[in-house]
Order: C-alpha cells, then sequence, then structure tokens
C-alpha cells in the first residue's frame, strides 16, 4: 500500500486558483524528499534526505510555509518562501516529534502539535516574532492534534482521545473555554501514521471531518461571540486510511488515498544456485 504524504490548500483560499502543497519522496535514488507547490505556476522547495519534510502548512498570505523536517538529525519545524526562494529557516527544534498546525490569522503566533514523553500528543502555541518561548495550549493526559483555527482566529477545532476515542471539539482561542463536541465517531488514525484533519469552510460556517466509517461528514456550526453546531451528516465516502482537505468555499476537496497493490506476489526458484558460489 503507497501513498503521496499529506497534502493541504493554500490557506489564501480566496484565490481563483487554488494551491495544494504535497511532498514527493524520491524512493529509487535515495536522495531525500521535496516539496511541491501547484496551481499557476509550480515550484519545488527540495530537502536532502536528512531534512525529510511532511506536515506542512501555509502562513495565512500563503507566501511561506512551514513544515517539520530533521536537519543534522535534530527533529524541527522549518519555513520557507513558498516560490522556493531564500534559505530553509529554523522556527523551532527540540528532541521528540513536533508539527506545525495552524497558524493565527495576523501571523503572529504557531500552534503546533508535540509528542511529549509524559503526556503524549499536546498542542503547544508559539510566537513567530521576538524571542517568545512556546507555551502549552492543551496539554492534559489525552491525546490531542490536528488542530485548525477558525478564519477569524476566534476558535480552534481539533482532535481529541478524552472520551476513550478520537472526536472532534472546538474550543475558544486563545483564551480558555468551554469545549463542544462536534463528531460522532471518527477515523481515528489514517495511513501514514496522521490523525484525521478537520477543516473549516472560508467563512467559518461549516466543518468537515472524516467518519469512523470513511465518509467526508459536513456540520454547520455558528461560530460567533459563542459557539453552536448542528449535526453531523455526510457528503461522500472515501477509501479508508484517505486523508482529506477541503478547498476554501467547500465545494472541491482533496483526497489523499492508499494504493493497493493487488498484483499477485511472485516465487522465483534459482537452480543451480550453488554454481554462483565462489570456489572453495
Amino acid at each position: 500500500m503507497t501513498r503521496l504524504p499529506l497534502c493541504c490548500w493554500s490557506s489564501a483560499r480566496e484565490i481563483e486558483k487554488p494551491r495544494p502543497v504535497y511532498f514527493r519522496r524520491f524512493i529509487r535514488s535515495c536522495a531525500g524528499s521535496q516539496l511541491d507547490t501547484r496551481g499557476g505556476n509550480g515550484s519545488t522547495i527540495h530537502c536532502n534526505r536528512r531534512r525529510l519534510a511532511a506536515e506542512a502548512r501555509w502562513s495565512p498570505d500563503s507566501k511561506q510555509i512551514y513544515y517539520f523536517g530533521h536537519p543534522a538529525g535534530q527533529l524541527a519545524i522549518l519555513r520557507k518562501t513558498a516560490d522556493g526562494s531564500g534559505s530553509e529557516e529554523l522556527i523551532l527544534k527540540q528532541d521528540h516529534w513536533l508539527a506545525p498546525k495552524s497558524i493565527t490569522p495576523d501571523g503572529r503566533y504557531l500552534l503546533f502539535e508535540s509528542n511529549e514523553p509524559e503526556s503524549g500528543s499536546d498542542l503547544w502555541l508559539m510566537p513567530l516574532a521576538g524571542e517568545g518561548k512556546p507555551a502549552p495550549f492543551i496539554k492534559t493526559s489525552s491525546n490531542e492534534g490536528n488542530a485548525v483555527l477558525s478564519p477569524d482566529g476566534r476558535w480552534v477545532a481539533y482532535v481529541s482521545d478524552k472520551s476513550g476515542r478520537f472526536e472532534i471539539y472546538v474550543r475558544p482561542f486563545p483564551a480558555p473555554g468551554p469545549e463542544a463536541q462536534i463528531s460522532s465517531g471518527t477515523a481515528d488514525w489514517v495511513s501514514g501514521g496522521s490523525t484525521v484533519p478537520v477543516d473549516w469552510r472560508r467563512d467559518g460556517k461549516e466543518l468537515f471531518y472524516v467518519s469512523a466509517d470513511w465518509k467526508v461528514m459536513s456540520v454547520p456550526v455558528n461560530a460567533g461571540a459563542a459557539f453552536s453546531a448542528g449535526a453531523p451528516h455526510p457528503l461522500f465516502a472515501v477509501p479508508p486510511g484517505s486523508q482529506v482537505e477541503a478547498t476554501g468555499d467547500g465545494q472541491r476537496f482533496l483526497v489523499n488515498a492508499p494504493i493497493q497493490d493487488d498484483r499477485p506476489a511472485s516465487l522465483e526458484v534459482i537452480l543451480n544456485w550453488s554454481r554462483e558460489l565462489p570456489a572453495q
């Protein structure tokens, strides 16, 4: 079973031609991986094999891309211009896994996921200017991840297994407040090790996620001064293990589905194999 790693649409979703970003991994040459942005004039960001990229997120103006890598063997969040120019910039490094998840609409803060040795996956908040240090945003004994901020930056949707299974929750941002569960069972972990993503529609009136039976679900929401959500309803089914991203208007979806190799296994028999051995 093979796949292209996770794709995500440009965050400037009101542009006429959305630009997805995805990673292409070199298999044959083992040269590493590259990050491609497509739409109009595409560009490529090359990473060597010690900077294997994954978990990409666009900046709010779609001019930069934040992604996970491991330069010089270190686990890090990196940043680079979307057109591939300039050098790679180190944002944060640590000795355990981390990944960028969402950037505030004003570009001032990065919400990222960190796999903490004591508490599992947690959500952290980091200022992108000045000398500010990362601070925990949601840190519990449960696993939290795949956070995405609402278009106005007032709410955050995320995945948590606090109920014993993964569900989608929404809570205020950045101040603490009550959380609302909007899902009734999600697809847990997709192929490749990522949690099932959740997406906001550009106007903040709809959320999308993948259900436990692998259907893309739509949830109508009111995310104004207070938050409320309607009942989830299915839009379409996807193959098990798929990753899904919605365009800003919620009318198109980018589906990254596993490809099952159905070719029968072959058995090779080598005759007179002893003749290939060096003479003793």
